[in-house]
């Protein structure tokens, strides 16, 4: 709150009045009767999760009695107390939603920091002049947003009336450099995420898109650079348009737009899609792969306190409590060990404190209907004690999702879980950030291909934690982020810490942002919970991810134009990956001895816990690779060999990638230990 007050751009427009929320005088004295909205925020330092909900909803109950006009937005902690909220007001779940998110950080790499970036805003690509290509790609691309405007209200897309949205999509892209991803119908206000190619844009409808500048601006400041035109304006360093030379570039683009009124100009304004003409065959649902009593339908009525049309991988019959335990013999399912040759490599752990009922978000994206039943993973939960009736009711229902007593910190535990055969291993939810920092440190050491994603109460302790990148490169990184919390406008003082970058680690707080986002875009939280599969509509596009290797595209622009004329899919970002270079091996390669020394130690543990040694990975793959989350680049970037492209795919239709480069997708995924 000092920084705030003391800093000259926001000293006249905040004011501080210390009370409470709960005495009605204090209520006055901020003249809260004549506000707008009123927002609630969580105290992330707080141990008792429960105790801190419980203060936040007294105080927004007494803010409801004392202001029945104003609108509230709250945030909260634990899923079963969103029931004490209106539905007229708007409330962010942290367990919902972060468990959400780490479930789809095991589906696609870095979507956490995708999803964190779309919801915040940076200005850092002006402290990246001559720095390495990569990082500055990353810093200039940090600073779009997600946007909305009504079609008929837009400088840019009103041209797109009559449109297909899937062409639509990648017009704007190739001349704007905007990414159009979903569309609400404002007769319905419900949000579509790519309703594909045989959707039609109207003037009613309101749009979606990423974007490092609004409508207005875009318009102004994007128009020459995409089409080629002879206005040649120099930007500054901040790469801005100088606000006299947007005037003029205003002016010329309303003659254009005059211009494309003449009666000769047809087909300017409302242009016919070459794709409209084409046949779109829907998607069959997907059979049960040969897994036996899997069937698709919604979550069980005891994960959920709200209804959700949600469809997933289900069992068809409850499973018996003796089925849920890992690694104990059980006479109806043999295979609850690592050494099942079904397991091999695929398994995924989650190591929490406690259950609870967020983990159920955890699960339903990884069980998603868009998953083929021969491609589910199972899920292996760690906890510190045996979980309750319910915990065990709701995990039932679902294939191949077991539970195990034990602790992150002890190795017999974490061999047992099986994390030798794990692609995955979620941290979160642990007692404080100084657990989960030293658990994690140790983890990364002793079994160093395991990805391991964590959980941060303070985004502060990301200093914390280990990096692997090179320590040339590792100072260059640390002075950007003393220079974009000394020069740069940014809510994300972390951005340039590798293990933020990658994607490697989320925290709560880094949404702060999105219960003001949702005060002035009404539509935005809808959007990120669509995004994140916490809610979804029937015939509703997905995220999904896919690998570039071997389709053929050099640039992204390439990639955008023949996912979205072949699949109909609109991809929304990159995660691209440096493979470290000879002198950074030779730095690292201590660290690699270390790890053949600690490979020893767990061999041993596992001798004396009965587990086969062979299991055990001996290499270390790490290597100082670093990986960066490139939201919505432009259609000059070049494609290399390991990126990963994150697509937003229609709802209901046949991808005809889906057989061929998905499925090779879906493997690589699996074995990006290296990343």
């Amino acid at each position: 709150m000092r920084i705030i007050l003391e800093d000259p751009k926001w000293a006249h427009r905040v004011v501080y009045i210390r009370g409470s929320a709960l005495n009605d005088t204090d209520l006055e004295r901020c003249r809260l009767w004549e506000a707008d909205a009123c927002f609630f925020l969580s105290q992330t330092t707080c141990g008792n999760r429960q105790q801190t909900d419980q203060l936040i909803l007294m105080q927004y109950l007494a803010v409801k009695d004392f202001a029945r006009h104003c609108q509230l937005y709250v945030q909260i902690y634990k899923e079963e107390n969103k029931i004490h909220v209106y539905n007229e007001d708007s409330v962010i779940c942290g367990e919902e939603m972060k468990f959400a998110i780490l479930a789809n950080n095991c589906l696609h790499p870095g979507l956490s920091t995708l999803i964190i970036l779309l919801v915040n805003s940076t200005t850092a690509e002006a402290v990246t002049t001559g720095m390495d290509p990569l990082l500055q790609l990353y810093s200039r691309q940090s600073r779009h947003s997600l946007y909305n405007i009504q079609l008929n209200q837009s400088h840019v897309f009103r041209q797109y009336r009559g449109w297909s949205f899937t062409l639509a999509s990648a017009d704007a892209h190739k001349r704007y450099g905007v990414c159009l991803l979903a569309v609400q119908d404002t007769t319905t206000s419900r949000i579509i995420l790519n309703p594909g190619p045989d959707y039609k844009l109207r003037d009613h409808h309101t749009l979606f898109y990423i974007s490092d500048v609004p409508d207005k601006y875009m318009a102004a400041g994007l128009i020459s650079y995409r089409e080629g035109a002879s206005l040649d304006y120099t930007a500054d360093d901040n790469n801005n348009i100088p606000l006299e030379k947007t005037e003029v570039r205003v002016r010329e683009i309303r003659r254009r737009e005059l211009g494309s009124l003449d009666p000769g100009n047809t087909g300017a304004r409302i242009v016919s899609s070459p794709w409209e003409d084409q046949g779109y065959d829907h998607q069959s649902e997907p059979g049960d792969g040969g897994l036996s009593g899997v069937i698709m339908g919604t979550p069980p009525r005891s994960s959920r306190d709200d209804p959700s049309p949600i469809q997933c991988h289900v069992t068809r019959l409850r499973r018996s409590q003796c089925c849920l335990t890992w690694n104990q013999a059980c006479d109806h399912f043999p295979g609850k060990n690592t050494r099942h040759e079904r397991i091999g490599h695929q398994m995924i752990i989650l190591a929490v404190d406690e259950e609870g009922a967020g983990i159920t978000n955890f699960i339903i994206p990884l069980r998603s209907y868009n998953i083929e039943s021969s491609q589910l993973r199972p899920i292996v939960v760690l906890l510190r004690k045996r979980p309750g009736y319910v915990f065990l009711e709701t995990i039932a229902h679902f294939p191949d999702v077991f539970w195990m007593e034990g602790s992150i910190t002890s190795v017999d535990d974490l061999t047992k879980a099986g994390i030798n055969e794990a692609t995955h291993l979620i941290v979160a939810s642990q007692p404080s950030d100084s657990d989960t920092v030293f658990a994690v440190r140790t983890i990364q050491n002793r079994f160093p291909h395991v990805h391991v994603v964590f959980e941060l109460t303070q985004a502060s302790n990301l200093r914390f934690t280990y990096s692997n990148v090179p320590d040339g490169k590792d100072l260059a990184m640390s002075k950007l982020e003393r220079m974009l919390k000394e020069k740069m406008s940014s809510t994300l003082p972390h951005l340039f810490r590798q293990d933020f970058a990658a994607g490697n680690v989320f925290s709560i707080s880094m949404l702060d942002t999105l219960l003001y986002q949702t005060f002035v875009r009404p539509s935005m939280l809808t959007l990120i919970r669509l995004l994140v599969g916490i809610e979804a509509n029937n015939n509703d596009g997905y995220l999904s991810s896919i690998s570039v290797d071997g389709m053929g595209y050099t640039t992204y622009g390439e990639l955008y134009n023949g996912l979205a004329s072949i699949s109909g899919s609109i991809p929304i970002g990159l995660y691209k990956t440096r493979i470290a270079e000879k002198d950074d091996l030779t730095e690292h390669l201590h660290e690699f001895r270390s790890s053949s020394k600690m490979t020893g130690h767990i061999k041993s543990r596992h001798k004396i816990s009965d587990i086969d040694t062979d299991t055990c990975t001996t290499g270390w793959n790490r290597n100082g690779c670093s990986s960066f989350v490139i939201l919505n680049p432009t259609p000059d970037i070049k494609l290399t060999t390991g990126d990963i492209a994150y697509v937003v795919r229609p709802g209901n239709s046949i991808d005809h990638l889906h057989t061929s480069t998905d499925t090779t997708a879906t493997r690589d995924q699996n074995k990006w230990a290296h990343v």
